[in-house]
């Protein structure tokens, strides 16, 4: 991790300026914080909102840029006006998806195929399966897959994001979640690596 730190810091050092994509999210309020210690008054945040941009997102984003004391600037994307952007090009092809059952299988498959192949990289049994089957996320363990994504979203802003019809576990706290998780977990023979860093193996061999 510091190595990545010191190599962050040695491309920053390269520009006398920036201007920064900020979401307030873990990743861009490190990389602002970062920054600043070296662009000083020359570094921008910009933060693009619009109807799909949850209002509580914008404000926490406000509230960082402020706590950093950098200067921030809010745009206005609105990209739901975008020409063919609610309508994708594959929507016309919706009636030609196999059913439900048959995709849940081929992912399992996939999953199963990619492990063998690359033995060592990171497969995530996905929220998505468990809203097809409700052992989905431990059959996907089972083919192969070793990441779990625990939501740790406060309860009440889960529904806002609901991504897609019959997301599970929005009415549970993140003590719930962990709960539920080590049990199903232990369901498939497996234990999880609380505390443990998350990268693959794979990735560590490229990053050296």
């Amino acid at each position: 991790m510091e190595q990545k730190i010191t190599n962050l810091n040695t491309l920053l050092q390269k520009y006398q300026s920036a201007v920064i994509a900020f979401s307030g999210g873990v990743d861009s309020t490190f990389l602002a914080r970062t920054a600043k210690d070296i662009y000083g008054e020359n570094l921008l945040l910009i933060t693009a909102t619009s109807s799909t941009y949850p209002y509580y997102e914008l404000d926490e984003a406000k509230s960082l840029a402020e706590l950093l004391g950098i200067k921030h600037m809010i745009i206005v994307s609105e990209e739901i006006e975008i020409p063919g952007y609610a309508d994708t090009p594959l929507y016309r092809y919706r009636s030609q998806l196999l059913p439900l059952a048959d995709r849940f299988d081929l992912s399992l498959k996939m999953i199963a195929i990619l492990r063998t192949i690359m033995k060592d990289v990171n497969i995530a049994a996905t929220t998505a399966l468990r809203t097809i089957d409700k052992l989905g996320r431990e059959k996907a363990i089972m083919a192969g897959a070793n990441v779990i994504m625990p939501n740790i979203t406060p309860g009440m802003f889960r529904n806002d994001y609901s991504l897609y019809d019959n997301k599970p576990c929005t009415d549970e706290n993140p003590e719930d979640c962990r709960t539920c998780l080590e049990a199903r977990t232990a369901l498939t023979g497996n234990d999880i690596g609380f505390g443990e860093w998350g990268d693959s193996a794979h990735f560590k061999k490229q990053d050296g």
